[in-house]
């Protein structure tokens, strides 16, 4: 089938534009990514909305059904992996993150 689909139409690059991640708790959550996200380069667009200069956006929202818990091996998104330079870069925004207050895991 997709080898059909390819003959039929060339393959069109499509950037990622942004992703929508729901909240069980909007208002106690965005602190936390609200310290983490210009530490990784991310620029507050408008309210609950952050984007980078790639232009990938990230738009936090409020979950209508809060009560779902997570479970990291469930259906839905597991993680956003995010490249860095090196391993400092990332014990220094652990440092960051711990300092402001947050659980960073080891």
């Amino acid at each position: 089938m997709a080898a059909m689909v390819q003959s039929i139409h060339q393959a069109v690059y499509m950037k990622l534009d942004h992703i929508v991640i729901l909240l069980a708790n909007l208002k106690g959550n965005l602190p936390f990514y609200n310290c983490l996200l210009p530490l990784i380069g991310f620029t507050r667009v408008r309210n609950h909305v952050y984007g980078n200069k790639d232009g990938v956006h990230l738009d936090f929202k409020q979950a209508t059904k809060p009560g779902h818990v997570y479970e990291r091996h469930a259906p839905g998104l597991n993680h956003l992996g995010f490249t860095a330079p090196d391993r400092e870069s990332i014990e220094a925004i652990a440092q960051a993150m711990a300092i402001a207050g947050f659980e960073v895991p080891e």
